[in-house]
């Protein structure tokens, strides 16, 4: 509960921030991200990649779940 309290006392002092004639940022990454040319292309290496997993399972890895 404490660090929450925390929080909101940060909240409050920024909305003590003279923001007049600010113009508002949306995103910091101003650039247009470019997108790679040309298609899909095979990978050679695969299979040295699945020896690396003990178990497979209908051609994919199989790794422990995550949940109990």
């Amino acid at each position: 509960m404490k660090d929450f309290q925390e929080i909101l006392d940060y909240v409050e002092l920024l909305s003590e921030v003279d923001v007049e004639g600010v113009e508002p940022m949306y995103t910091p990454v101003e650039d247009v991200a470019e997108l790679r040319t040309g298609g899909p292309r095979f990978f050679e290496g695969r299979d040295l990649i699945k020896k690396n997993f003990p178990e497979e399972k209908d051609g994919h890895i199989k790794v422990p779940g995550i949940h109990r």
